[in-house]
């Protein structure tokens, strides 16, 4: 299976929220997928992907300070992918939670209302605009 048809499963893992229902050793195979390195003709789009979806899987393995690497990393290329703005927002998201983590619910809002207004018009919106005010209510 090619390094992007992976990356495409390991997203729609991460969307249609699975990812809490793998166990520890699915999770980490999922991170050496991700640490492969990617191919010299790699996009921007496609390093945004990886850095997004590891900050996602560490999130979710409970490694906030890896996490939050990945997902400040994720957001250097947000001018440079037209396309797929989804990255960015659902990168912002997961960072709020690493804030929540460390009961920074302030930096957390913050973060949580650039996600929600700072982005439009891209997939899956409805479905992380339901997280982001779930996430809002319980900082309330």
């Amino acid at each position: 299976m090619s390094l992007e048809t992976q990356l495409m499963a390991i997203e729609v893992i991460y969307l249609w929220r699975a990812l809490p229902f793998c166990g520890e050793e699915v999770r980490r195979q999922l991170l050496e997928v991700l640490q492969v390195p990617l191919p010299p003709e790699a996009q921007p789009f496609h390093h945004a992907l990886c850095a997004w979806l590891t900050g996602g899987v560490l999130n979710s393995m409970q490694r906030f300070a890896e996490a939050e690497r990945f997902l400040m990393d994720a957001m250097r290329y947000e001018g440079q992918v037209k396309n797929d703005l989804h990255i960015f927002s659902f990168s912002l998201y997961e960072l709020a939670m690493v804030h929540i983590s460390r009961d920074e619910f302030a930096r957390a809002r913050n973060v949580l209302n650039i996600a929600k207004d700072g982005y439009s018009d891209y997939e899956f919106e409805a479905r992380l605009n339901f997280k982001v005010h779930s996430a809002l209510s319980s900082l309330n």
